[in-house]
């Protein structure tokens, strides 16, 4: 995207009759570029769309933890079952070897 500057110097260059390639060619942009510029009636405005937070799945999670006084664990692990170092220690031991306690 350019700036305002460029912007007003497409349209100045424009009104003294400069071509649409000599101006892509003075100012190093595209003719589609200055096409665009040219068309517009102002600099193009653009807007991302809002897209979904990565915690937005767990806000209502958090909400009631916050709620009912429990803090909220460390990790993305709840310590209730849904993973603990030692189970995590079994996946990792191939079947049939010794393991540490």
């Amino acid at each position: 995207m350019l700036v305002a500057e460029e912007s007003v110097e497409i349209r100045v260059l424009s009104r003294q009759g400069k071509s649409i390639r000599e101006i892509g060619r003075m100012l190093e942009v595209s003719r589609n570029t200055v096409r665009r510029y040219l068309r517009g009636d102002g600099l193009p405005h653009y807007e991302r769309e809002t897209r979904p937070g990565k915690l937005d799945h767990y806000k209502q999670y958090i909400a009631e933890r916050v709620r009912a006084g429990r803090p909220i664990p460390r990790g993305h692990r709840d310590s209730r079952g849904r993973g603990s170092r030692k189970r995590a220690a079994d996946r990792r031991t191939p079947p049939g070897a010794a393991r540490r306690e």
